[in-house]
């Protein structure tokens, strides 16, 4: 958590002078084993499945994910938070922060605006030892769809969680958390510094409005609109600023067509905007999409919408540096061409109860993508086609988390990590999937001394197997390329005579 730009600090007695961060230098070297093994080792337990049975989870960044550090020292008190940017308008109700058993004392929440204004704050009461402590605003603060806003924890011992890196950005239902943030000081303020990639696990508790698509627990389930043929439009700029229902995350089981893709009752609208996006901040929203895109802007979002051509490469290309690409209840129709290559292809984007068909590829992936509560099946087959679920040739963040993807037999992969042809692959979370077919459902990325060293940070957790496809899942089995240092444990059979038992 420290910052090359950190005021310098009046050193304690025992101390020389140099600058003073949240994590000294010299805290940082103590820790370096610790927060390697914790990524390692402990973010089997740190990363679990993304819960769709609470409320207030499906109102929140982190969910239920718990640090690689619970807590970690650093002298002096500090307030630490999260900025997030708001997807849907709505309110704020609240404030969580992940507690360590060490980190103690009187506890205060608060929520400020991007300048720093002191919106809201409370202070914690009851809180059990550790974990996730919360507390509610005596009176919920409105905030407005793409505003940016922090919430914010007063750590008056100088403990915290931590993880560190963390791949932001991390997307919600209607909340996107970006950085990170902290500030030294003897009472609450405004954190406005960052450090690295930092994670100190403060999160919002936010309610989107029912009149502005939110996912508040009455709206309806979503159901996929049958396909049409679409007739070719000329694109022309235009301001799409439609509202349309959410869905709500599915109580009990895993993506389907019901839970996934454009959501029931919206009407869509044909695209007729530009096909590559140059504009940072762009929003489309319930449109029929029949061309290519090209995304080179930040902060993009595509939601409540289909894309649906049988004439993309791409239909979704992401891959000029671009950050913040939000995909929410959006289905992608290939149309089985078998001469294309993949839904979406690139980095910094996350999708969000996207249901991907007819394509060679559901998803390329590079650096900075989740892809969470999604919906990945009927590849489009022929033509020698080598079809993955996910595949990435080279990652330094990727979460794959609580999706379905179950590939056809002639397929090669639901997951695929291709150590071989990558410079590295880290920072890997692949956990509460169900998987089922290929010739090997998953291809874990560690496949001999060799690619050793292009390898760290990989959990493979909590998946499901079926055997809908094979009676082993794959053709050849569930898992392979997975021994240390990838770390695989607590996947179980779905279906089959050993449904509930471990697999190997």
């Amino acid at each position: 958590m420290t910052s090359s730009t950190s005021p310098w600090r009046t050193p304690a007695p025992n101390q020389v002078d140099r600058p003073r961060t949240p994590v000294s230098e010299v805290a940082a070297r103590r820790t370096t084993i610790v927060l390697a093994l914790a990524l390692l080792l402990g973010l089997v337990a740190a990363l679990s499945p993304w819960s769709s049975t609470s409320a207030e989870a499906r109102s929140t960044v982190l969910g239920n994910i718990t640090p690689a550090t619970a807590s970690f020292s650093d002298g002096d008190s500090v307030t630490v938070g999260m900025k997030f940017r708001a997807t849907a308008t709505g309110s704020v109700t609240g404030v969580k922060f992940y507690k360590g058993s060490q980190n103690t004392g009187r506890h205060v929440g608060a929520l400020y605006s991007s300048r720093g204004q002191l919106l809201a704050r409370a202070t914690f009461t009851s809180e059990s030892g550790s974990g996730w402590q919360s507390v509610v605003f005596d009176d919920p603060v409105d905030v407005r769809r793409g505003g940016s806003y922090t919430v914010a924890t007063f750590m008056p011992e100088g403990h915290y969680a931590v993880t560190s890196p963390y791949a932001w950005p991390d997307a919600g239902v209607a909340v996107l958390g970006l950085a990170g943030t902290y500030n030294y000081g003897s009472d609450l303020e405004f954190p406005s510094s960052s450090y690295g990639r930092s994670n100190y696990f403060v999160d919002v508790i936010f309610q989107a409005s029912d009149s502005t698509g939110g996912s508040g627990p009455t709206t309806p389930a979503p159901t996929t609109p049958a396909p049409t043929t679409p007739a070719p439009t000329t694109p022309a700029p235009t301001t799409p600023a439609p509202t349309t229902p959410a869905p709500t995350t599915p109580s009990s089981g895993f993506p389907s067509e019901a839970t996934t893709g454009v959501p029931a009752g919206t009407a869509l609208s044909a695209y007729t905007g530009p096909s590559t996006i140059t504009k940072d901040g762009t929003v489309i929203d319930a449109k029929k999409i029949t061309t290519c895109l090209v995304i080179k802007a930040d902060d993009v979002t595509i939601k409540n919408s289909l894309l649906q051509s049988g004439g993309c490469f791409f239909n979704v290309l992401s891959d000029e540096g671009n950050t913040g690409l939000t995909l929410t209840d959006v289905e992608i129709d290939g149309q089985g061409n078998n001469g294309s290559d993949s839904a979406v292809n690139g980095g910094g984007y996350t999708c969000l109860r996207c249901d991907v068909h007819g394509t060679v590829d559901g998803f390329k992936a590079q650096t900075n993508v989740v892809i969470r509560d999604s919906y990945i099946h009927d590849l489009a087959t022929g033509n020698d086609a080598h079809n993955d679920g996910i595949q990435t040739l080279g990652t330094t963040n990727l979460k794959i988390l609580h999706n379905k993807i179950v590939i056809a037999g002639s397929a090669t992969s639901a997951i695929i990590l291709s150590t071989n042809a990558a410079d590295q692959i880290r920072n890997v979370q692949i956990d509460g999937n169900l998987l089922g077919g290929g010739a090997y459902t998953v291809y874990g990325g560690y496949d001999g001394p060799a690619v050793a060293g292009k390898v760290s940070n990989i959990s493979i957790t909590n998946n499901r197997f079926t055997t809908v496809i094979f009676p082993r899942s794959g053709a050849f089995g569930p898992i392979t390329t997975a021994d240390a240092p990838v770390v695989v444990t607590g996947n179980t059979w779905y279906d089959g005579p050993n449904a509930g038992g471990s697999v190997s």
